[in-house]
């Protein structure tokens, strides 16, 4: 059942962003990410071959943080973490053991970690969509713990690549 702060004030907010004309500047900011992403990342390699996830999923996810979040988001330091969910996403809903998703489970704790610190620093150039979610949430006298959760949530739907 969803609570009436998500159902009656947070999804209003979130849809003048996300409606098809809202999300333009998150599309534009992310495409001009990603194309300086690639171009970086692509000479690094100067011609050695690597695996196309190799390559694309890291530049993918750099690219969703910083158009959501903003360059003060903890891009680098979270993408190991964020990867270790996202592999083994699946099998927690296998209803495999936490007791075998332990590197799952750090690594969900590594992203709540990061987006505490996120939301407790300056984070100004953070998207609209980011700055409303974050207003709406201490606008309801949560903690910042609820903001990394809707945080590390937001980036992992935005980066579902799989």
């Amino acid at each position: 059942m969803k609570s009436d702060i998500t159902s009656n004030i947070l999804h209003p907010a979130q849809h003048k962003y996300l409606s098809p004309t809202g999300v333009i500047a998150i599309i534009e900011s992310y495409t001009m990410v990603v194309w300086d992403l690639l171009e970086k990342e692509g000479s690094r390699f100067e011609g050695v071959s690597t695996p196309l996830r190799d390559f694309i999923l890291p530049v993918l996810y750099q690219a969703s943080a910083y158009a959501s979040f903003g360059c003060s988001c903890p891009v680098l330091e979270s993408y190991e973490p964020f990867n270790d969910f996202d592999r083994t996403f699946h099998l927690l809903f296998a209803g495999i053991p936490r007791i075998f998703l332990r590197k799952h489970i750090r690594g969900l704790d590594t992203m709540h970690g990061l987006f505490e610190k996120y939301f407790d620093d300056p984070h100004e150039d953070a998207s609209e969509l980011v700055l409303k979610n974050e207003q709406v949430i201490r606008n309801q006298g949560y903690a910042c713990f609820r903001l990394a959760s809707a945080g590390k949530s937001g980036l992992f739907r935005l980066s579902w690549y799989d």
